[in-house]
């Protein structure tokens, strides 16, 4: 509550606060970072563990970080790191694939022809087929995308393709690129052509379908993108030719092409519109259609579907419960202040009562990059989020989560598309566009630019004081802090029979998983 933290290097770091007596305490156990406070600026290196009391003027203390025995959860975090430097997955996908630190928990890799390697998972339900047991939730700048039941389903329903081999399903990801691009559902979506309509009876406002996409087919995307996304999302994703995506991507008649998971017995799924935009569970509402309908139904590259209120916020009830008010009320330390919140899905007074405000409209135009990064190489961390993947995290509470928390890579507007609420979401890598869709927000005309958003429901922050430089008082009295840590660092030690700290590595990977020890 009194500090701002920037991380400046990747590595371990812990963060401890004490709200009732201004105090935090920030443990660089390997790596190297920034303090903000009080005025002042503290560098921390590896095994300083730095103690920070007061507010608008800040004391500290400094000593080594080895001096304190590690806690239960230090002993977690250094278990879930040690796992995932060995999983088997490394050798079949990037580490910045989200979700890809699942795949040895919950299934098993094995080489099959003409693919290669196929990751099959252990358990699932009889009737089992991608992208069946969860719902469809619509999240800017995407918009229709499918969140997962299955504990495991992030990188598989994002990345890669699937396929039925053997009679069982298996995901194959493609090729191990540093980045692959996520997409919010590698999906076929069928029945929807003109004058098309199922010859059986589906309540609800008609049926929507879909099926998984296979390998080394094209996935087109039905949000704003250009032919270097298209190309993007697709070679890093499967094995195929660009000249074949830059093909699809200008032919807009799909309904000629063959698509091997259409003619998987089981392996398309369909429910009625209500269920498909009020986020309802698909699996308990799957319609039964002949599978030769379904074989012989037009495919299209997304569903005219106009989303519901359930669709931006889900299906689930509300929360009961909330953290009490003098944790919500609480101010966090920021360096710089943060950006506005993300336009609301609200319906302007002009905003017609069947429209979103960000339905897409007009051809399609050219997309920006999703993390704004200008090499077009960036992203951000669904997640699970960081709106700066460049600069230095300002962090002013303890915001790490022994159950684990998924980065937010690759959303512009810094949610997270795949959690149990669709508001939180968490791509990986690319934006198609530098807004929603069509590029439009929310029809308010009359409001105030510079006025806060009372919906805006983020805790309240206060930007930490201009740092300016320290008197001779504070420089010699840091000198003597150093001093004092570095004879107790000697000391810690000096008989260290214990092994040597794994060095933080340079690459991305560990931003991703350390994001549970900061």
């Amino acid at each position: 509550p009194n500090l701002a933290f920037s991380v400046l290097r990747p590595g371990n770091y812990r963060v401890d606060v004490d709200p009732d007596k201004n105090a935090t305490v920030v443990s660089v156990l390997q790596g190297e970072g920034e303090v903000t406070g009080g005025g002042r600026s503290y560098k921390l290196i590896s095994d300083q563990r730095a103690t920070f009391t007061g507010t608008d003027t800040l004391t500290y203390d400094l000593a080594d970080a080895d001096a304190v025995p590690p806690t239960e959860f230090d002993t977690w975090a250094a278990d879930r790191n040690h796992r995932e430097d060995h999983l088997a997955s490394a050798r079949y996908v990037s580490p910045e694939m989200t979700g890809s630190e699942d795949l040895d928990t919950y299934g098993t890799w094995r080489t099959v022809p003409d693919y290669g390697p196929m990751w099959v998972p252990t358990t699932v339900a009889v009737g089992w087929a991608p992208y069946r047991y969860g719902h469809w939730a619509w999240i800017a700048p995407y918009g229709w995308t499918w969140v997962e039941d299955e504990p495991w389903g992030f990188a598989p329903f994002h990345y890669g393709r699937w396929a039925f081999v053997a009679g069982t399903w298996g995901w194959v990801p493609g090729p191990v690129v540093v980045r692959p691009v996520y997409a919010p559902a590698l999906v076929a979506w069928v029945g929807g052509g003109p004058g098309f309509n199922f010859s059986v009876a589906i309540g609800g406002g008609g049926g929507v379908g879909w099926f998984a996409l296979g390998p080394r087919e094209v996935y087109v995307p039905a949000y704003r993108v250009s032919e270097a996304y298209v190309t993007r999302v697709n070679v890093t994703n499967t094995v195929v030719e660009r000249n074949t995506v830059i093909n699809m991507y200008h032919n807009t008649n799909v309904t000629n092409m063959t698509y091997v998971n259409q003619h998987v017995g089981g392996g398309v799924t369909v429910v009625s519109h209500d269920t498909f935009v009020n986020a309802r569970p698909v699996a308990a509402n799957v319609a039964r259609v002949p599978e030769r309908e379904l074989a012989a139904a037009p495919v299209s590259r997304g569903m005219q579907v106009q989303p519901e209120h359930a669709s931006f916020v889900g299906a689930g009830r509300p929360a009961s419960r909330r953290p009490p008010a003098a944790v919500l009320n609480r101010p966090a330390v920021v360096r710089a202040a943060p950006a506005p919140p993300a336009a609301r899905f609200d319906r302007g007074p002009n905003t017609p009562a069947n429209t979103p405000v960000n339905t897409p409209a007009g051809p399609p135009v050219a997309p920006g990059y999703r993390p704004f990064d200008r090499n077009d190489q960036g992203r951000t961390d669904q997640g699970r989020g960081n709106s700066n993947p460049g600069g230095n995290a300002g962090v002013g509470a303890n915001n790490v989560n022994p159950n684990g928390v998924r980065p937010n890579n690759g959303n512009p507007s810094g949610v997270n598309p795949n959690n149990a609420n669709p508001n939180n979401a968490r791509p990986n890598n690319v934006s198609p566009v530098n807004a929603a869709p069509n590029g439009a927000s929310p029809n308010n005309p009359g409001a105030n630019p510079n006025a806060r958003d009372t919906r805006d429901t983020r805790p309240p922050v206060r930007t930490a004081p201009p740092v300016r430089a320290a008197t001779p008082a504070e420089q010699q009295t840091d000198v003597q802090k150093q001093h004092g840590w570095q004879q107790q660092h000697e000391q810690v030690h000096q008989n260290d029979s214990r092994p040597a700290k794994p060095q933080p590595k340079s690459d991305a990977k560990d931003s991703k998983k350390d994001r549970g020890n900061r």
